[in-house]
């Protein structure tokens, strides 16, 4: 019965395809969603057209760096840096997968990540960080005056 199992596996190209569809979890695929809908209302907003995919890559460099600029909330308030971070990278995957682009690591889109950092810097300059400070009594607060 042993000699009579295979030791790999005949799969289709489906199996493999949905395999692939399958290895980002909900939540990813919401965030990377969700980045792309709000770039694209950006793009949208600003008379550029939401087609970002078909950008020659010096177009698709200086509209992210504006984008990291520019970018509000609904309320027209900064967002965190840490939101700002995931729609970065929710950019980044997608257009990883379609296209084949890297927006964090590749060499044509430096300016974009130097506007990125003076963002990043610049929000947490200004409380917009996202790491709420502990309250006082905290556990951590504690541990320092019983040592």
């Amino acid at each position: 019965m042993a000699a009579d199992k295979k030791r790999f596996a005949d799969l289709t190209d489906n199996d493999i395809g949905r395999m692939i569809e399958e290895k980002d979890a909900a939540n990813t695929k919401r965030s990377t969603y969700n980045s792309v809908r709000l770039f694209r209302k950006y793009l949208l907003e600003k008379g550029k057209g939401a087609d970002f995919e078909s950008m020659e890559i010096s177009e698709l460099e200086a509209n992210l760096s504006r984008f990291y600029a520019e970018a509000r909330s609904e309320q027209g308030t900064l967002y965190k840096k840490s939101s700002l971070q995931t729609n970065r990278h929710g950019l980044s995957r997608h257009l990883t997968n379609t296209k084949g682009i890297d927006i964090i690591r590749g060499l044509e889109f430096k300016n974009s990540n130097k506007v990125f950092l003076a963002v990043s810097k610049d929000l947490k300059r200004q409380g917009f960080g996202g790491m709420e400070p502990s309250p006082k009594g905290s556990r951590s607060e504690k541990n320092v005056h019983t040592v």
